[in-house]
């Protein structure tokens, strides 16, 4: 599980550094050739293969529920995209970092077996305020009004 959340924040921030690229491939792929598409599908595949190995280890192990590995593995790219394609939405309230962290807690909830949610509950905060709670702390709540934005 920590492996899981550790490749769904490394993939986030491999589509952070390239958030243009990323922007660009959605944009530009319909004016590929077949040969271009093709390729652009297989590097796709090649790189949601880790996740679905560490998915379908979970799921083997009973550390997550029983989920299609592939599918999930795929929600975990389409999450990471969302940074490139709606940064201008998420930038103003949240850095990467905060943004890796919902996001991240959002999918684990859903596969994560109930039962080890105690042991993870740092990862499955879904808030800096929930991560603060668990550990105890008050939370200080940014003024977004005033441009102040969460952070990670």
């Amino acid at each position: 599980m920590v492996a899981l959340a550790a490749g769904i924040a490394a993939y986030c921030r491999v589509i952070g550094r390239h958030r243009q690229a990323a922007m660009l491939t959605y944009r530009e792929s319909k004016s590929l050739s077949a040969d271009g598409r093709s390729r652009l599908k297989r590097l796709e595949e090649e790189t949601a293969r880790p996740l679905v190995a560490l998915i379908a280890r979970g799921v083997g192990d009973g550390s997550l529920v029983t989920v299609d590995p592939e599918l999930a593995a795929y929600d975990i790219l389409l999450l990471a995209h969302g940074w490139a394609l709606k940064h201008w939405y998420f930038e103003p309230k949240l850095d990467l970092e905060a943004y890796i962290s919902r996001q991240r807690a959002v999918f684990l909830r859903a596969v994560v077996e109930p039962g080890l949610w105690p042991r993870h509950a740092a990862l499955l905060a879904l808030s800096p305020e929930a991560g603060q709670l668990i550990q105890g702390k008050r939370p200080e709540r940014p003024d977004t009004t005033r441009g102040e934005r969460w952070t990670g």
